[in-house]
């Protein structure tokens, strides 16, 4: 899942009960029926309506660490061997690496943040980088043949005689963009 919006939704069919109001939950929307007990003026907090909006705020936690995205595994693998072919390192923190001649084809960097990273001579053949923050990262040589930079923040990226994502070779001086 990408960097949309998870929303859940819980109906709780109570005879008096009423569509009240949504909330954010750690950027997450969950929207929730309040439910209200008209004949007293005061919201309703035991039976099974009670239960079941607190199951649905626990799924709500529960999906949102399994959507969180990357395995730390997979970048404690990555910092030990430079390699890391078609791992999940969506909105990993990845800024400030040495990761010189990487492995990195067909990895999943969506959103990931890449800041002062050196890429020297790595391989992003196929990569995702969509959203991803690049700024000021060193792609000197690298590979970047079909790899999807859509959205990606090239501030300052150095792409001297990179291979940019059209197989074209990136000219002496390239930053920012392949020239």
């Amino acid at each position: 899942m990408g960097s949309g919006t998870f929303i859940v939704s819980l109906e709780v069919l109570v005879k008096d009960g009423r569509a009240a109001t949504r909330s954010k939950v750690f950027g997450w929307r969950l929207f929730y029926w309040q439910l209200s007990n008209k004949s007293k003026g005061v919201p309703m907090c035991k039976g099974k309506g009670f239960l079941m909006i607190v199951m649905a705020v626990s799924c709500v936690f529960c999906v949102t660490a399994f959507l969180y995205g990357f395995d730390e595994k997979q970048v404690q693998t990555l910092k030990k061997t430079n390699n890391c072919k078609k791992c999940d390192l969506s909105s990993a923190k990845l800024n400030n690496l040495d990761l010189s001649y990487a492995d990195l084809s067909s990895a999943n960097l969506t959103g990931a943040d890449l800041t002062n990273t050196v890429l020297f001579g790595a391989n992003l053949a196929k990569a995702n980088l969509s959203g991803a923050n690049l700024t000021g990262v060193n792609l000197f040589e690298a590979n970047l043949s079909g790899a999807d930079i859509s959205k990606a923040n090239l501030t300052k990226v150095y792409l001297d005689q990179a291979t940019w994502t059209d197989g074209k070779r990136c000219k002496v001086g390239s930053v920012g963009g392949c020239k």
